[in-house]
């Protein structure tokens, strides 16, 4: 990665886009990926104004949740939504924020930029269907121009930008090669690994240990496993098994908390974050609700 330097002057900036659709609200892994966002305050509180955090929550559609201070994110109660995944949207509006973070709080063009993805899903065909108020189908609306990865690929093919996702359904698979042609409905041109960014993450667990068995080495494996592919967690299992989800955010965010501007080494300051299947309350809780 080739970034400007962590500060006050160009801040880093986390984008969590959240599947909300049915099959993922009130599920386990809704509460993990809750939990592990809520941890990253913890690590920002000694990065004051250096990290900026969006959250954006999308089903029919996609909305941002939070835009601040990650140290000041309230965290999350609940994010329902749809039966529908509008994966094109929220590629999308990660585009919108990337451009607004640059405008409005960088010197220069090349922040920091980590954008994680949690979803269990494809694109809905249906969405990309322009229709009339009786439902009679008008043809194709602006979203049928691209796939998933068209919508973000100009952001995920930035130099300053590390793009992660997690499938939570298990079709795709896990840590897979550059070259490995995947279903276009899902979001797949996930950043390719550095050795240097791996050796960063898992040193940080040394200085800030996790609790036993979340480690990136015990998650993940060494990094050899990791090096040289692209950044996708994938499987049927990770609902159950909170320690994932955790380890993908350690892991998607590692560049911006271990680099930030503090003059602290490696492991960065802070408590070690907790396991992730933890319930929290918050004031922060989506106006979407159960009918949209």
């Amino acid at each position: 990665m080739k970034h400007a330097k962590v500060s006050r002057a160009n801040p880093a900036l986390v984008i969590c886009a959240i599947d909300c659709s049915g099959s993922m609200d009130g599920s386990h892994a809704h509460r993990h990926a809750f939990a592990a966002i809520n941890a990253l305050r913890k690590n920002a509180n000694s990065k004051k104004k250096q990290v900026r955090l969006v959250v954006i929550g999308f089903s029919g559609g996609a909305k941002t949740e939070y835009n601040g201070w990650c140290e000041n994110f309230p965290g999350i109660k609940r994010m329902g939504g749809t039966s529908q995944t509008h994966l094109k949207e929220a590629c999308d509006q990660v585009g919108v924020e990337y451009d607004n973070h640059v405008k409005n709080h960088c010197n220069d063009g090349n922040p920091l930029v980590n954008v994680l993805m949690f979803t269990d899903g494809s694109h809905t065909p249906g969405l990309d269907i322009k229709r009339a108020d009786s439902g009679i189908s008008l043809g194709n609306n602006k979203w049928a121009e691209k796939t998933p990865d068209g919508w973000i690929k100009r952001i995920a093919d930035l130099e300053n930008v590390l793009l992660g996702v997690i499938d939570y359904s298990g079709k795709l698979p896990q840590f897979p090669l550059p070259t490995l042609k995947i279903p276009y409905k899902k979001v797949t041109c996930a950043s390719v690994l550095e050795k240097s960014m791996l050796q960063r993450a898992y040193a940080r667990d040394l200085t800030m240990p996790p609790p036993p068995g979340q480690s990136l080495e015990e998650v993940f494996g060494p990094i050899q496993n990791l090096e040289g592919r692209r950044f996708i967690v994938s499987s049927k299992a990770i609902k159950d098994n909170p320690q994932v989800t955790s380890a993908f955010v350690r892991l998607g965010t590692a560049s911006t908390f271990a680099g930030a501007n503090t003059g602290a080494n490696i492991g960065g300051a802070g408590p070690p974050m907790p396991p992730d299947d933890t319930d929290f309350t918050s004031r922060l809780e989506s106006s979407w609700g159960e009918g949209e």
